[in-house]
């Protein structure tokens, strides 16, 4: 299977990366924090971004922040190769969503995890329920990204 973290330019994951560092360079912020360790997860520093989020006092944060805190961790667990500590904070994660759009990031991870973890049925149903969510919304970037999702698990948007 081949996901949008596969592609050969990397570039956007380095240009969010560099703009977090900056960030926290001068700022010692947890939502900065949690953008750093995401683009070093894009870039492929998994470890790295695990070991940062680990390193964030989690108790001043607020529930946003949280939430995302732990779809990133997730994600982190996911490209690390541990499908099984990922799902359940992707099982959380979607009990927890703050709001649709964010539970359709959620939904669309966990799929994305699932087909790695070769449970392309489950899979399929994650990222239907992230594709029907971000139609329901009118993202239409979002949308296009969920039918890429999808064709990656041999369903048709």
């Amino acid at each position: 299977m081949k996901f949008q973290r596969d592609s050969k330019a990397p570039w956007r994951h380095v240009l969010r990366l560099l703009k977090c560092l900056g960030m926290s360079l001068w700022k010692q912020d947890a939502a900065q924090h949690i953008g750093l360790a995401d683009a070093l997860r894009g870039i492929g520093a998994s470890q790295l971004s695990l070991s940062l989020l680990a390193a964030i006092d989690t108790t001043r944060l607020e529930a946003d922040q949280l939430a995302r805190l732990r779809l990133v961790r997730a994600t982190a667990l996911q490209y690390a190769g541990a499908h099984r500590e990922a799902r359940a904070l992707f099982e959380i994660s979607e009990r927890e969503a703050p709001n649709d759009v964010f539970l359709s990031f959620v939904l669309q991870h966990h799929g994305k995890c699932l087909a790695e973890a070769g449970e392309l049925a489950s899979a399929r149903g994650k990222i239907e329920q992230a594709l029907s969510l971000r139609r329901a919304h009118g993202e239409s970037e979002l949308v296009a990204s969920s039918a890429r999702g999808s064709r990656g698990v041999g369903l048709r948007s």
